[in-house]
């Protein structure tokens, strides 16, 4: 096992894999690969969803040094090699990165003292190298003694995307969050001013500039509040209030990053080779050391780009929702979700809640003005810039008709399956049903064939 690639257990140190997740540049870099993986330097580079998890911090307003990025960059990707965060994969002569999706992250309780000591300033947070896998469902992979929640009991906190995860371990890992949550726990809710004269202007800062746009906080009037800071257990009778107080911080969940055969699929000859390590109960960063070491070389045109398992969170508290209520356009932070029920978990096999992608992130606008961006600050000439930015204006139309496409075709089949009948009703209903399926249809093929159109009008019939 090469150290530049995989870590051991002794290996681990907390401070820096804290550190790497905390850094505005380095946590950007995991937000990248949390939504796909594996890539190589370049296209962490000009990953474009990067931007959007750097600007989230307070002291986003200061200048960035853009002539050193690229020099930092390689430097962070390394000491997240080094750390054990990353898995760099050498294929072809090139590193693609991948998640070291063993370690097993917990934030420490945030109790009702505050901390103090020399070692203040120091990570508040357990890293475990957990290779031992429990139940494997499809490509996600379970470690021992877990057992996942259905869709109805939902653990808590409701930490339900990506970024929401990194933001939330920052919160929960570095003390001078820990210490405003601390506060706002203490009285479940606290107003501005108070908070202030308890721990002062950078507290009030942070908060305003960070929590509540992103989400972590919340503000109702002139109290800010976050996700569950206090709840009552039920009572067995169904009233709420009789119990004892639960704080979710005292008892912070864990989470694991990306455990899932699914990034591995990329591998050439993978296939036969991660069924056989899913019998043999392979951890997927072993698995993906076993197929290095075998030589084989990744595939770029067979990686996804977006993961169906993306992050664990495991919870020991957990609530039950009736409904999640929808963020409304025009606010900037998330209303605070509260369970109907809450309920003590047996801490001996803790609930593990699979955050799955659905959908693709909208990024293609982003990724246009970046390129673009790039093709008009090369030294060419104005005849070379333009043929680009037509082949790169080309191409996005090309991915938006196609995927347009495969849309009108899937409800096209849905329709016609619909629309097949087992036995002959001559009913003014059965009739009336017939026909709607049939306008439907054509009004879909009709649909299609414009889009075609337009596709050959851009492109030309021969280059389809």
């Amino acid at each position: 096992m090469r150290s530049s690639s995989y870590c051991s257990a002794s290996s681990i140190d907390t401070n820096e894999v804290g550190e790497y997740l905390t850094n505005s540049v380095s946590r950007s870099i995991v937000y990248t690969l949390l939504l796909s993986q594996p890539l190589t330097r370049e296209e962490i580079e000009k990953s474009p969803v990067r931007a959007s998890m750097r600007a989230i911090s307070y002291r986003s307003s200061r200048p960035e040094r853009t002539s050193k990025e690229n020099v930092k960059l390689r430097t962070l990707l390394s000491k997240g090699v080094s750390s054990g965060i990353l898995f760099a994969y050498k294929s072809g002569g090139r590193n693609y990165y991948f998640l070291n999706s063993d370690l097993m992250l917990t934030p420490k309780p945030i109790g009702g003292r505050k901390e103090r000591g020399k070692g203040n300033q120091s990570m508040r947070m357990d890293v475990k190298l957990e290779e031992g896998v429990g139940e494997i469902m499809g490509e996600v992979v379970l470690p021992p003694n877990t057992r996942a929640a259905s869709s109805h009991a939902m653990p808590i906190p409701q930490i339900d995307s990506e970024k929401r995860l990194i933001l939330w371990l920052s919160w929960l890992t570095t003390p001078v969050r820990r210490e405003i949550l601390r506060a706002i726990a203490h009285e479940e809710s606290v107003s501005r001013p108070v908070l202030r004269k308890r721990l002062g202007f950078w507290a009030d800062r942070l908060v305003m500039n960070e929590g509540i746009p992103t989400g972590i906080l919340a503000i109702d009037g002139k109290n800010i509040s976050f996700q569950f800071s206090s709840l009552q257990i039920t009572g067995e009778g169904g009233d709420k209030g009789k119990g004892d107080a639960i704080k979710w911080i005292e008892n912070p969940p864990s989470f694991m990053l990306s455990r899932s055969f699914e990034p591995l699929r990329c591998v050439h000859g993978s296939s036969a080779a991660i069924e056989e390590l899913k019998m043999a109960k392979t951890s997927p960063m072993r698995a993906l050391k076993e197929l290095e070491s075998a030589g084989r070389k990744i595939i770029s045109k067979n990686r996804k780009k977006s993961l169906s398992a993306n992050f664990f969170e495991f919870a020991t508290l957990f609530g039950t929702f009736d409904s999640l209520p929808r963020l409304p356009i025009t606010r900037t932070s998330v209303p605070l979700l509260l369970p109907d029920n809450i309920s003590l978990n047996d801490k001996s096999a803790p609930v593990v809640w699979v955050k799955e992608t659905k959908e693709q992130m909208a990024i293609s606008r982003t990724q246009f003005a970046v390129e673009a961006s790039r093709i008009f600050a090369a030294r060419k000439a104005e005849t070379e810039r333009i043929a680009e930015l037509e082949q790169l204006m080309r191409k996005i139309a090309r991915e938006r008709i196609q995927e347009h496409l495969e849309k009108v075709e899937n409800r096209i089949s849905e329709t016609q399956l619909r629309s097949r009948s087992t036995d002959l009703a001559l009913g003014k209903d059965s009739i009336a049903a017939f026909a709607t399926l049939e306008m439907q249809r054509e009004e879909l093929l009709n649909e299609k064939k414009y889009a075609e159109k337009f596709l050959d009008m851009i492109f030309g019939s021969h280059q389809r």
